[in-house]
């Protein structure tokens, strides 16, 4: 099914399997042909007597088909009987034995309960005889060896297990080192609650669960974590039915006031772990399916459903039970980014590209979000890249009713969203709850679902789980007679500390808790701070700390976010915090010098603390209310602090329209806009500040903008540097001086280096006058960074540019990149490049053009899902120059012709497999120019192969056109 060919010698090969245990198989195959399948590990089934009984259980499939499509069906048994050794009809001297036999047992009266009670009526009608032979004509059997036929690397295995094995590795499905888990894998997707398999058992096993339905998704999804190392592994977990019948096998804790793992939410309701099954669990279950799945590749925006509600009302844990149950009834895939505060994983093309190559299983994929809404939040540029036609994929995600208030216009920009909201704790719920842990007493009718249920686990109320974990922290000790932070245990400032960012919705940055610390008392006795904080996450079956994971590369100075374990236990710990009249914003601000990398976060935090309407933000001693403006009196008189910092403190309020300090930002950014390394940067703040439009967008008239530009430092923020670059492309003078300045890095004559994105952008705006003396630095700057692509895609682009006299620049450049692509197989953005370049090269390069002909055919045959490639590599092969026997780089015409049918056809596949789905538009289009090459071909050597591919992309072009565009008018594409 993974690699959608036949095997074992077989002439098909299924689209979907309903599997009944091993014993009964139906599937529905390629060429809408049934076959009902009885898999009997017995050596002497070919006996007259039991192939009869095997033809009876075929009988009930027959009678109970309509008779319209009867003649779809085939009936097949696969065993361990030598008789069969050569496969096919079984011999047709076993036949009258047989007929006898099967005769013989209907004339036998039918027990009232057994199965064939139900089913004699409508066999007397059809006729015994009758039945006999439709059943025999449409009867094959296939040998398979019952023994153990190799044992490793993938452990013990039957002869079936080895050939599956076998064609994965060959068609580039798997790697060679992952076939012990795929194997792994593929049983327990077949036999659900299979824990151990032991092929040499022959004994009956008895299941709890019914048969499952599987599909070509099923499959793909199961294998994928051991995919070839050069297929880029996801930046989310994938989830499907093999993924969650792991996790229900997993060691599990009792589940209350933590964030849910999978296999909390793989199991449903459960005495032992305390897990309850909510209320609103159907209704979102058919929301998502109504709302969201309903909606995935229709035309429109990306189709979403956020789950919200007020913080502790378990909407995390709810989405994700549902979501579960929708994965294992097959309704779709899930993309799982992960729980509590976490930044994307990857840019947000590499979330693009993953999930189209999810989505060719066959299976819509759900990108499963928690709280993604927030200031600046890079999810919402993850959802504006999903957002295009046709990717069969939705988004569901957890979020605050807040949150959701506040960024709902930013949000509707780029996906098309629905709402679901929580509802309180039901009386159903708090009863449950109750009897889970056996109080007699009833619970209170909180608001909130985790509070109810934190009660219910410990036996008393909420606040005084609170003074408890207060307590513990101080490692048993009161502290009524501390007067200042610095008599507290430092465990105890750290959650202090952590409370004073989690009750407002935002995590502490790493770096500035462990400055916090220090300023405030430091951490006596304490060698590893972090370790230790960690050792605390646990307290009564809940946590007190949460880190988020580390950030990916490139910010690892951002240390993990550091939360308290819920919201709601920040905000009820900072309520009977101790040492209430102390100042932890004045703290906070200070640390926030020393540490001026977390500034964005401080600065949300302060944005929070302004919209908070909460008790708890204006109480004595915190002055919340002005947090924002004692954060910008303190920092303006930092000239030590780099203006980098100075933008990240000023994006959270410009975004969230803090217009009352627009005035006071625009202050400290014109006093650092001067003739400096990073003035640039105040200088692109105060246009952001102005306006978001680049129309209505002016440089002050106080700011000498070329002595900026002379004096920049633009790496310090590259992706900020090419914004900023794009403010003069219709300013001739500035322009200039921009280009110049990176030049001079280039040229090395700066203390300061271009990196990837400043190279891509110089190579796209400068002229080849600036460019071409340059080469050689260009050339340095690639040996030097030998795993970037975007520089190298943009370089291919600029020496098409050049004049004849490169040749032989554009020929070494070529060989180069033939052998970095040999060494990077996981790239696309260059090999897709790289082809381009090839195709616009004289006929001095043939050699060159049929060598990357036939490595990117290699190539392909390992990406079968690729489109990319695939859509460049059909117009340039249609370009390569074939004869009858090749000479001087030509490809001989028989190897030409296998090269264009079989890539003609690939394309055709994925456009038919994937449902002709509009995304394939280009690859389409692509059909044609190769198209009418082989048909032009036949004319010097005919081929069956290459009449079979033009038949096959004409009907495949004409049913695409048909379904997504009828009234356009469609290319020429000739039948031979």
């Amino acid at each position: 099914m993974a690699v959608q060919q036949p095997a074992l010698g077989l002439d098909d090969w299924p689209r979907q399997l309903r599997y009944d245990w091993g014993e009964d198989l139906d599937e529905v195959c390629e060429d809408g042909t049934v076959v009902f399948t009885q898999c009997k590990r017995v050596a002497t089934i070919g006996q007259p007597a039991s192939l009869s009984e095997v033809l009876t259980g075929f009988s009930a499939k027959w009678l109970w088909a309509p008779a319209s499509q009867r003649d779809r069906l085939r009936f097949r048994l696969v065993c361990s009987d030598p008789t069969f050794s050569g496969g096919g009809a079984p011999p047709d001297t076993l036949k009258d034995d047989v007929r006898g036999h099967f005769l013989n047992r209907l004339q036998e009266p039918a027990k009232s309960r057994s199965d064939r009670a139900v089913w004699m009526s409508d066999a007397d009608a059809f006729g015994h005889e009758p039945l006999f032979e439709a059943l025999w004509g449409r009867f094959e059997c296939v040998y398979l060896a019952a023994c153990i036929v190799d044992s490793e690397p993938a452990g013990p295995r039957l002869a079936a297990e080895k050939e599956a094995l076998r064609i994965l590795l060959e068609q580039g499905q798997i790697d060679s080192s992952g076939q012990k888990q795929v194997l792994s894998r593929l049983r327990r997707l077949i036999h659900d609650n299979l824990i151990a398999f032991d092929p040499v058992n022959e004994s009956p096993r008895s299941f709890d669960r019914s048969p499952r339905r599987l599909d070509r998704a099923d499959v793909n999804a199961a294998i994928d974590p051991w995919r070839p190392a050069t297929q880029r592994q996801p930046p989310f977990l994938l989830v499907d039915r093999t993924f969650l019948s792991e996790q229900r096998e997993m060691t599990r804790e009792q589940f209350v006031a933590r964030q849910p793992d999978w296999r909390d939410v793989a199991h449903g309701h459960d005495e032992t772990f305390k897990f309850i099954e909510r209320d609103q669990t159907a209704a979102l279950e058919a929301a998502v399916l109504d709302k969201m799945v309903a909606r995935i590749g229709r035309a429109g925006k990306l189709p979403g459903l956020f789950v919200a509600g007020a913080p502790g009302d378990g909407k995390t844990t709810i989405v994700r039970r549902v979501v579960v149950r929708l994965v294992d009834a097959g309704k779709l895939l899930i993309a799982d980014t992960g729980v509590g505060l976490r930044e994307p994983a990857a840019e947000p093309d590499v979330y693009v590209q993953a999930i189209e190559r999810l989505q060719s299983f066959g299976r819509p994929v759900v990108l499963l979000l928690d709280d993604p809404l927030y200031a600046d939040s890079p999810w919402l540029d993850v959802l504006r890249k999903l957002n295009r036609p046709g990717l069969q994929v939705g988004v569901v995600a957890a979020t605050p009713q807040f949150l959701l208030d506040e960024h709902e216009g930013r949000l509707g920009r780029v996906c098309d969203f629905e709402k679901f909201g929580m509802a309180r704790t039901s009386r159903r719920e708090r009863e449950s709850l109750a009897a889970l842990y056996e109080r007699s007493t009833p619970l209170k009718e909180e608001e909130d679902f985790l509070i109810v249920a934190m009660e219910a686990a410990a036996g008393v109320t909420f606040d005084k789980i609170i003074d408890r974990l207060w307590l513990t922290l101080a490692d048993g000790s009161a502290l009524p007679a501390a007067r200042n932070l610095s008599d507290l245990p430092w465990q105890t400032r750290a959650f202090l500390f952590v409370c004073y960012f989690s009750r407002a919705y935002e995590a502490c940055p790493e770096p500035l808790l462990l400055k916090l610390l220090e300023i405030s008392g430091g951490v006596p006795g304490a060698s590893d701070v972090r370790t230790e904080l960690q050792r605390m996450r646990h307290f009564d079956g809940w946590r007190i700390f949460r880190f988020g994971p580390q950030p990916r590369a490139g910010l690892e100075f951002l240390g993990a976010p550091v939360t308290a374990a819920h919201v709601i236990i920040a905000q009820q710990a900072w309520e009977q915090r101790p040492l209430p009249w102390c100042d932890m914003g004045e703290l906070v601000i200070e640390a926030s010098v020393s540490v001026p990398e977390t500034i964005r976060a401080v600065s949300s935090l302060g944005v929070r603390l302004r919209r908070s309407s909460s008790p708890q933000d204006s109480s004595p001693g915190t002055h919340n209310n002005d947090f924002v403006r004692r954060l910008l009196e303190r920092w303006q008189h930092e000239s030590g602090i780099e203006t980098r910092y100075v933008y990240d403190l000023f994006s959270p309020l410009m975004m969230n329209g803090q217009v009352e300090l627009f005035p006071y930002i625009r202050e400290i950014l014109l006093r650092r806009a001067t003739s400096s390394p990073q003035g640039w940067i105040a200088v692109l703040k105060l246009l952001r500040l102005q306006s978001d439009s680049k129309l209505r967008q002016q440089f002050p008239k106080e700011i000498d903008v070329l002595s900026v530009i002379q004096s920049a430092d633009f790496s310090v923020a590259p992706r900020r540097a090419t914004q900023f670059g794009k403010q003069f492309e219709d300013k001739t003078p500035l322009r200039d001086a921009y280009i110049a300045r990176l030049l001079d890095a280039l040229d090395g004559k700066l203390n300061w280096q271009l990196d990837s994105m400043s190279l891509t952008y110089l190579l796209t705006i400068s002229s080849l006058d600036e460019l071409i003396p340059r080469i050689p630095r260009i050339k340095l700057w690639l040996e030097h960074h030998s795993e970037d692509t975007a520089v190298r895609t943009q370089y291919l682009s600029f020496l098409l540019k050049l004049p004849p006299r490169f040749a032989g620049l554009r020929a070494e450049t070529a060989r180069q990149t033939a052998q970095w692509l040999s060494e990077h197989p996981h790239d696309t953005s260059v090999r897709t490049q790289y082809l381009f370049f090839l195709q616009q090269l004289p006929d001095e390069f043939l050699d060159l053009r049929a060598e990357a002909a036939r490595q990117t055919d290699k190539w392909l045959k390992k990406h079968l899902a690729d489109t990319s490639v695939r859509n460049q590599y059909l117009p340039f092969l249609s370009q390569i120059p074939y004869y009858p026997t090749g000479a001087d780089g030509v490809i001989p015409i028989e190897e030409w012709q296998r090269l264009g049918s079989e890539s003609l056809r690939d394309a055709v596949n994925i456009t038919v497999k994937s449902g002709w789905k509009k995304q394939h538009q280009v690859l389409v289009r692509s059909f044609f120019q190769l198209h009418h090459e082989l048909l032009w071909s036949l004319k010097m050597r005919d081929s069956e192969d290459v009449r079979l591919a033009l038949s096959e992309s004409y009907h495949a072009a004409e049913e695409w056109f048909n379904r997504n565009s009828p009234s356009e008018t469609r290319p020429y594409l000739p039948l031979p």
